[in-house]
């Protein structure tokens, strides 16, 4: 932060600025009624000194010390960082229950945060899930649709740091008062509110808060109909850009005042789909379409219309509704579709390389997310598959920065932790290092399959079998035949000298539909095996489909060394080496 906004940040060109107004209105009253009491000439000049010094007195005090709601503060103090819950081995004894805030209506704890955000000097603030407080339960759509819309405006603010949307709403339900969520989260600000609708009419509060001194800085009531939304939207959008004195660029501002869906009606029918569609189960995802044509009806084919349309096909894909890849082909129709009409929004930037990493095509995966992250920083999906883009070229460093990036803007996501603790591998084969990552994304999802397989396979690497079989045992009581969980169980045997049974179970895994990673990881029991021509034959596939990191092949693997003397897995590994070297270079060059 420069020395200038630090100024306007303890409100010392605001103070100054106020008290020189009241001073030459003083000299003016002053000077007319000096003159009319014939007063002696030495009293003007010795008030003009005065309320000089007095000037020299605001600017000190102003920046020693700040206003608050409970006082007359120290600013050294409200600056001062909390200390830290850091150990998630520890979260268990070390999580306690803090006040609710009241009207709020949470309820819930979570894990305290390991600390790695990197603020860099932007205020920084996480939105909190407006509370629905309709009489109708279901009306939860359109309260956390006005969250994740006010999260979207903020994040397009550069000036401003925005908690992602994914970790907010698992504050959903919190009893942690509003100064620990701003120590758990590294934030200063919190935002906060509830939402009132029956039928069209609508009743909104929100409040912002400074979490270093729980003050107060604004608060607004505002009543109306559901067509007011958008209005009400960007009213709360500019009172915190004000409160904390923001000033917005001319794009922001323009930015702040546009609304993509001008319908209120389209824009319920959006939220409901977009709620719906993050459930992937049941009827739920069956509404999606319905939802989604009527609103196009209404509307048109808006730019976040569109993007759901594509969004939502991209997901029958990956979550197995549709048995084919056309509706890839469609969203991809699409996504050019929107470039060609948005060329400044994310959205067909994002399909474009979730598409692109589906189908092993890498470079343009990693070129279509940048892009998409550049408009939309906080896209915590599109930093998800950037990671895994670059896991799967053999770019350690950029999933590094990618990791950390992910943490800083969503640190409540299990996911964040997930692929931070995954690092290490590509980066230095030093799995141990990513255990304490690793550990602290299930201490936030103790359910996950995803996360049990990563510690899991991260202790097989490191030798601690007794602990890779615990979470394999997890994996078998949730998703026996799933293919990570066969690879798990097949490794472990592998390693523990039983390899007829390792191949065996490797060797009834259908293959065919998997992606290059998972392909990968079931070749590494084979070699542990004594498997060398089946685990190569698969490898030969990998590389080709888009998994590819060479130093990972090279040197850190620990499971591949019966293969590094193998002239065939030479060639594989050249293959490697040649595929990450383009890449590397494709990135170097901007392409």
């Amino acid at each position: 932060m420069s020395f200038w906004e630090e100024l306007r940040r303890r409100h010392v060109v605001r103070n100054a600025i106020g008290y020189t107004a009241v001073s030459w209105l003083t000299l003016q009253i002053a000077d007319i009624l000096l003159n009319n009491l014939a007063a002696p000439d030495w009293v003007f000049p010795v008030l003009l000194l005065s309320l000089a010094a007095g000037l020299v007195a605001t600017v000190i005090l102003s920046w020693v010390f700040q206003w608050t709601p409970r006082g007359l503060k120290r600013q050294l103090d409200l600056d001062q960082p909390e200390p830290w819950l850091i150990d998630a081995t520890q979260q268990g004894a070390s999580a306690g229950e803090s006040k609710e805030f009241d009207g709020t209506g949470r309820g819930k704890s979570s894990p305290p945060l390991r600390n790695k955000r990197q603020n860099d000097g932007s205020p920084s603030i996480v939105v909190l899930p407006f509370v629905n407080r309709s009489d109708d339960p279901s009306n939860e759509y359109f309260s956390d649709g006005l969250t994740e819309e006010i999260i979207a405006d903020l994040t397009g603010i550069k000036a401003l740091s925005v908690i992602s949307r994914t970790s907010s709403m698992l504050l959903k339900g919190t009893n942690k008062d509003l100064c620990t969520i701003g120590q758990d989260l590294d934030v200063r600000y919190v935002l906060e509110g509830s939402v009132r609708k029956a039928g069209p009419d609508l009743r909104i509060t929100a409040q912002l808060v400074d979490a270093a001194n729980d003050g107060q800085l604004w608060s607004e009531k505002f009543s109306g109909t559901v067509d007011d939304i958008f209005e009400v939207q960007e009213r709360v959008s500019r009172e915190i850009v004000r409160a904390l004195d923001i000033t917005l660029t001319a794009d922001e501002s323009q930015k702040l005042a546009e609304h993509p869906i001008a319908d209120a009606r389209a824009f319920e029918l959006y939220l409901r789909a977009r709620t719906d569609l993050r459930q992937l189960v049941g009827d739920a995802v069956d509404r999606v379409p319905e939802y989604l044509a009527e609103a196009i009806e209404i509307e048109g084919e808006t730019p976040p219309l569109l993007a759901l349309k594509a969004w939502s096909l991209v997901s029958s894909v990956k979550a197995g509704i549709s048995r084919d890849h056309k509706p890839l082909d469609d969203a991809m129709n699409i996504a050019l579709q929107l470039i060609t009409q948005s060329p400044e929004l994310p959205y067909g930037f994002a399909i474009l390389g979730f598409i692109s990493y589906e189908r092993g095509q890498l470079q343009d995966a990693s070129k279509y997310l940048s892009r998409a992250i550049i408009a939309s920083p906080n896209d915590t999906d599109a930093l998800f598959y950037l990671a895994a883009t670059y896991f799967a070229s053999g770019h350690g460093e950029g999933a590094a920065e990618t990791a950390r990036r992910m943490v800083a803007c969503d640190p409540l996501s299990p996911i964040s932790w997930m692929i931070s603790g995954a690092v290490p591998w590509f980066l230095n084969g030093r799995f141990e290092e990513g255990l304490s990552d690793l550990q602290h994304a299930l201490a936030l999802d103790p359910n996950s399959y995803f996360i049990h397989w990563h510690i899991g396979y991260a202790y097989a690497a490191v030798g601690q079998l007794d602990k890779a079989a615990t979470h394999a045992a997890f994996l078998a009581s949730v998703g026996p035949d799933m293919p990570y969980t066969e690879q798990l169980l097949a490794l472990i045997d592998a390693l523990e000298n039983r390899p007829q049974q390792a191949i065996d179970r490797i060797s009834a895994v259908d293959v065919a539909p998997l992606d290059g990673h998972t392909t990968f990881h079931l070749a590494e029991p084979l070699m542990v095996a004594g498997a060398k021509e089946q685990a190569l034959d698969l490898l030969e596939g990998v590389v080709e489909s888009g998994f590819y990191p060479y130093r990972f092949f090279a040197e850190y693997c620990p499971f591949m060394g019966s293969l590094r003397s193998e002239q065939r897995f030479e060639t594989i590994l050249a293959r490697s080496k040649q595929q990450t070297e383009a890449f590397m270079q494709a990135e170097l060059a901007g392409i």
